[in-house]
């Protein structure tokens, strides 16, 4: 009975780990061609230049109060509603949404990418203290989530790369074992990955003495968007594979004409030395 006992809550608590979200690794990208006045640090390699194209059709998912110090979120309820938190500015206005996967296009992990644009002024950086992605599945209900490892500082010359709203974005992505693990998570569930919702939390500024490791944030709302599966910069993904030409297609048939043509005379000699 307590050997029973012992497995069956043993059990209960594997089923109900795989329902708690780990806390795993979001980072910055690595722009192959960095923007023009990138020294080469890790976070200013991470811009993306959109130019005059802008990043206006790429959903704002989470979007934060011009306060000295930034916490909030964004997700959805048990009845798939948006809900906002802390200092999230409320849905409207393409402030603050939980998009599907299906609505982003996204069919893997590796697609997803976060772009962060930033309104500071005063020549002041900012701190990201936290920055995590929550994935829900189609019953409205938080199956993973993915975070920072530890905070990154921006500098004032980082955000000044940029180029004021609509061209630049720092772009973070999955790394490869956590985009394996949302990989996962989509094949299992099948059909219904489209339906899943994702939704964003940021932990951003400070309240101290200005340093390297604690700058506040002002001057300007703070935006999270989601998107850029179609950027072959971020996704550098082959759509028109180049097919193979006529001739190697016809030299393939040849051969495979040939193989017949030699296993039909093997069968008749064979049949008639029978």
């Amino acid at each position: 009975m307590k050997r029973s006992l012992v497995f069956a809550t043993a059990a209960m608590g594997a089923v109900l780990a795989s329902y708690i979200p780990a806390r795993a690794s979001v980072i910055l990208f690595t722009n192959p061609n960095p923007v023009a006045g990138c020294a080469g640090g890790a976070n200013c390699s991470s811009i993306v230049d959109f130019g005059g194209l802008g990043f206006g059709a790429y959903p704002r998912v989470l979007t934060l109060h011009d306060r000295p110090t930034q916490v909030g979120g964004v997700g959805v309820d048990a009845n798939g509603n948006v809900v906002t938190t802390g200092d999230a500015i409320a849905t409207g206005n393409n402030k603050s949404s939980s998009p599907t996967f299906g609505e982003l296009g996204y069919t893997s992990g590796s697609q997803l990418a976060i772009g962060y644009n930033s309104s500071q002024t005063g020549n002041t950086g900012i701190s990201l203290n936290d920055l995590r992605v929550d994935i829900y599945n189609v019953s409205n209900t938080l199956v993973q989530s993915f975070s920072l490892d530890s905070p990154i500082q921006f500098s004032a010359a980082d955000l000044a790369l940029q180029q004021g709203n609509g061209q630049g974005l720092f772009i973070f992505k999955l790394d490869a074992a956590q985009a394996t693990i949302l990989n996962n998570i989509l094949i299992a569930a099948g059909n219904t990955a489209s339906l899943f919702h994702i939704g964003m939390f940021a932990d951003m500024g400070c309240v101290g003495t200005v340093s390297a490791t604690c700058q506040p944030s002002n001057g300007g709302i703070d935006s999270f968007l989601l998107g850029f599966r179609d950027n072959l910069v971020i996704n550098p993904v082959d759509v028109n594979p180049v097919p193979l030409p006529a001739a190697v297609w016809m030299f393939l048939g040849g051969i495979g004409t040939v193989s017949l043509m030699l296993r039909r005379n093997k069968r008749r000699r064979e049949a008639a030395m029978a």
